[in-house]
């Protein structure tokens, strides 16, 4: 009967044991729930400003995309919904250079501060048919004009090429503008970010160097794209971006310009075409098929797919694997 008796307690012990154990579990649990609801937010405009903002603020902020992270950037327009999150948000940061053509909406109707994270950046005139994109502007002598972005059937852009986080050189202006803006903002963490800017500021500094390493004797520099996003790319690496701004992703063509694009590629002795990753290759295989050419897809990072969101790649990543696949395809 003693040992019966002992037994039971035994259980009982056991059993309230665990229950207390899973008590305590259930609090911190609770708490760190807690904890991550009382972060503020900080909203990015689409997947490369909320890549590094999220590795620039850690576990400081709760980080959010303000556009689908699966959804062309170009093609986004925040719906009264969307404008309403912003009204809580600590901070809006912004590509800027004319890429969110939304922006003044934003200024116009929701009471929330904003970071462009172009500032600094040396932007490209946009000019229609330049492919060379000589004509430099220091920017942001107009802020009105900056911000301003008109939206056409080609990725029209407003006064300024918004694509600068194509180009490592530029990446690391913008990052160290959202350190800063960071650092502002939350000054008892501002070591803290300065710390995560430096790490990926170093790992730029490699990329950069190597686009510059493995480019340089380079014969033939022009790269043939369906989407000019890379004018500040060929830029900083001494390359010759040629658009084929009627072959895109998502339009036909006529036969007067493929024959213009074929005659185009023959003399200029260009072995690939790239077109936009995640586009229809339609046009650009019927051009690759008439004359024996690779055509490969080219990632101009304005938004991420499933596997790269899965396998949580930084904007560092997505940079080099452009430089493998430019690298690997000029001759």
């Amino acid at each position: 009967m003693k040992r019966k008796l002992l037994g039971i307690l035994l259980v009982l012990c056991v059993f309230i044991t665990g229950c207390a154990k899973n008590e305590t579990k259930d609090k911190i649990n609770s708490n760190e729930v807690n904890k991550s609801e009382n972060k503020e937010t900080i909203y990015a405009s689409f997947y490369p400003i909320y890549n590094l903002t999220k590795q620039i603020a850690g576990d400081k902020y709760n980080v959010e995309s303000f556009t689908n992270l699966n959804t062309e950037v170009h093609d986004f327009e925040p719906s009264a919904k969307e404008m309403a999150k912003l009204s809580g948000a600590k901070l809006l940061i912004l590509n800027g250079a004319g890429l969110e053509s939304w922006a003044d909406s934003v200024r116009n109707s929701v009471d929330v501060e904003i970071l462009d994270s172009s500032k600094g950046v040396d932007l490209i005139k946009s000019e229609e048919d330049d492919h060379h994109h000589e004509d430099k502007h220091d920017n942001h002598e107009d802020e009105d004009k900056h911000d301003h972005h008109e939206e056409g059937d080609h990725h029209e852009h407003g006064l300024y090429d918004p694509h600068i986080w194509l180009s490592p050189k530029n990446v690391i202006i913008q990052a160290n503008n959202i350190a800063n803006k960071l650092g502002e903002i939350d000054s008892t963490n501002k070591e803290y970010y300065q710390e995560n800017f430096e790490k990926i500021k170093k790992e730029l500094e490699e990329i950069d160097s190597k686009y510059s390493d493995l480019l340089k004797n380079k014969k033939n520099r022009k790269i043939l794209v369906d989407h000019e996003a890379f004018s500040y790319l060929a830029r900083d690496y001494n390359l010759e971006q040629i658009a084929l701004t009627s072959i895109t992703s998502t339009n036909e063509t006529d036969a007067n310009t493929m024959k213009k694009a074929i005659d185009y590629i023959k003399d200029n002795n260009i072995s690939v075409v790239f077109y936009e990753k995640g586009g229809s290759d339609k046009n650009v295989k019927t051009l690759a098929d008439e004359l024996s050419i690779d055509i490969k897809p080219i990632n101009t990072i304005e938004y991420a797919n499933d596997e790269d969101l899965k396998e949580n790649k930084t904007l560092q990543e997505l940079l080099k694997e452009n430089l493998e696949l430019i690298e690997s395809s000029l001759e």
